[in-house]
């Protein structure tokens, strides 16, 4: 019997509790009056398919520049230096042959302009 009058108890106190615990509806949603030109630059400034198209006229902007700089001409300068301490002596039957001249140095330069004269590329859409 105890047993049964602590459930019954028990139940009755939880039904107790929940019913007075206050019970919150939905709230209502705050209206936001937007005219006609707020909600056209709304939906572009965040539409992502603007953004992408944004982002593809830059980089059509940069290729642009780039094909314009593999227009102008390139220099290229090279260089080398080479000293002989003591030249190669070569011997035949007896014979010594000296293959250049001790305490000599060899200059080489070498300058190199390229300007191109066709480059073709894709034309230019703005």
């Amino acid at each position: 019997m105890k047993g049964t009058f602590f459930r019954k108890t028990g139940f009755l106190m939880a039904a107790l509790l929940i019913a007075g615990v206050p019970v919150k509806g939905q709230e209502t949603a705050q209206t936001v009056k937007l005219t006609l030109d707020d909600a056209i630059s709304i939906a572009l400034s965040e539409n992502p398919t603007i953004k992408v198209a944004e982002q593809q006229i830059e980089v059509k902007k940069i290729s642009k520049d780039e094909a314009w700089q593999a227009l102008l001409p390139s220099a290229d300068f090279n260089g080398t230096v080479q000293y002989t301490v003591l030249a190669a002596v070569m011997k035949l039957n007896g014979m010594e042959f000296k293959m250049g001249q001790d305490n000599t140095s060899t200059w080489n330069g070498q300058i190199q302009v390229s300007l191109p004269l066709f480059a073709p590329t894709e034309p230019y859409q703005e």
